[in-house]
């Protein structure tokens, strides 16, 4: 009445950017809701691209499909985490649409499957980190599937197999040689 206007601004925050099939590019902020991509600015969150069928309109909407909300529970989910924030690089949605994790240290994919149970999935994680992994090392799988309840399924990594054996094999080789040269010198 007296002309004087009250506005509250509070700025979305993206939590993560999505890279769709149709090479269409948007944030998700912390609500859940798509916004546009800034010529200014670039945030730095996680990427999801892959096999994700979310179009964007570009302006400010909700999400649509399932695979879009089960992508920013889970980036949601690993950026309250401060390891899993430090240690996932990017999402990815396979053919099957399942999500898969890229971490930043090892050469691996993590196979999470879809958003259900994340504190126990990566609880299972973070167990195989700390007991499995010291005792093989960060490269000995390619696949590590955290899909199941109550287990972690560890695909081993061909090319490591491959390297061990030829190392192996070249141990004989020279266990093999080193017996023929003491012969040749008695």
């Amino acid at each position: 009445m007296d002309g004087v206007i009250n506005v509250e601004i509070s700025q979305r925050q993206p939590i993560l950017r999505i890279m769709n099939r149709f090479d269409q590019d948007f944030y998700v902020d912390q609500h859940g809701l798509k916004i546009p991509l800034s010529s200014n600015f670039t945030a730095r969150v996680l990427v999801a691209n892959g096999y994700i069928d979310e179009l964007f309109a570009n302006q400010v909407d909700t999400l649509h499909t399932a695979m879009a909300m089960e992508l920013f529970k889970t980036a949601d989910y690993i950026r309250k985490d401060s390891l899993w924030d430090a240690q996932i690089a990017q999402i990815y949605v396979n053919k099957d649409h399942e999500i898969e994790l890229i971490p930043r240290v090892g050469n691996n994919r993590i196979l999470l499957g879809d958003a259900d149970s994340l504190d126990t999935k990566f609880h299972n994680l973070l167990v195989f980190y700390k007991k499995a992994l010291p005792q093989v090392g960060w490269d000995a799988y390619k696949v590590i599937n955290i899909k199941y309840a109550n287990q972690v399924i560890g695909v081993r990594n061909e090319k490591l197999k491959k390297d061990s054996l030829q190392t192996k094999k070249a141990g004989m080789d020279s266990t093999k040689m080193e017996k023929d040269t003491s012969l040749i010198k008695n």
